[in-house]
């Protein structure tokens, strides 16, 4: 497990920008690619973070987001087209702030995996209902 924050006053093993690919490609180099990328990115940097971590990635990527993110906007529509979610799991409104306010909207968890057969359970159906791919 690899620990990376923006933040220098956190404790994780690397400080750095998670929307470099530079950062991402030295950091393949030298600890080899993730299995897995599992993230609560900041909101305005998902985007660009998705892409580094997907293409980094050997198994796939869980990322938590607003409920919107998969809305087929001009700048990531696109990219979501041609790479979409393999399931989600959409979360409870949650105050983040702990003052018991909600935020202004919804978050989920967007599973992209490279390949959809690990999330086939048995018998082709899971608890949330989802069919595996054709």
């Amino acid at each position: 497990m690899l620990t990376v924050d923006i933040d220098a006053r956190k404790q994780p093993m690397i400080v750095g920008n998670s929307t470099d690919p530079a950062l991402w490609l030295d950091l393949v180099q030298r600890y080899g690619r993730p299995d897995w990328v599992i993230t609560n990115p900041p909101f305005s940097d998902a985007y660009q973070i998705l892409q580094c971590a997907l293409e980094a990635a050997t198994v796939g990527v869980a990322f938590i987001s607003r409920l919107s993110f998969v809305e087929p906007t001009r700048g990531r529509g696109p990219w979501l087209s041609s790479h979409p979610h393999d399931q989600r799991i959409v979360l409870e409104r949650w105050s983040y702030t702990g003052n018991g306010r909600t935020d202004a909207s919804t978050t989920e968890w967007l599973i992209f995996v490279k390949d959809w057969r690990i999330l086939t359970p048995p018998f082709g159906v899971s608890a949330f209902g989802y069919r595996p791919r054709p």
